[in-house]
């Protein structure tokens, strides 16, 4: 009776590691479809103004938003921070919108 247990336990066990290596290699490929030619189109749009509005210093992101800008600041914040870190090119200012997708 026990080995019987242990034999469905056993294949069971096999069974959920194989479904989440699956749903690994799924996100894995929807991630890498998501981020090839990330950066092949220019910048146009709500993308141009992001760069615009984020290149500006803290300061002046926080006082425009009192003023101009309807949307919460954190967005900003972190695109900012971001540019910094890695630079204004087209791919770096996308890489962070393929993160959550």
């Amino acid at each position: 009776m026990n080995f019987r247990r242990s034999l469905f336990e056993g294949r069971a066990e096999a069974i959920k590691n194989r479904d989440r290596i699956f749903a690994g290699v799924v996100v894995f490929l929807a991630y890498a479809l998501r981020a090839y030619a990330v950066s092949r189109q220019a910048l146009r749009g709500d993308e141009a103004f992001s760069l615009t509005f984020s290149s500006q210093s803290i300061g002046e992101i926080m006082r425009a938003m009192a003023y101009t800008e309807p949307n919460p600041p954190l967005y900003w914040l972190l695109l900012n921070g971001w540019m910094r870190a890695a630079g204004q090119s087209e791919l770096a200012v996308r890489w962070p919108r393929c993160w959550p997708g």
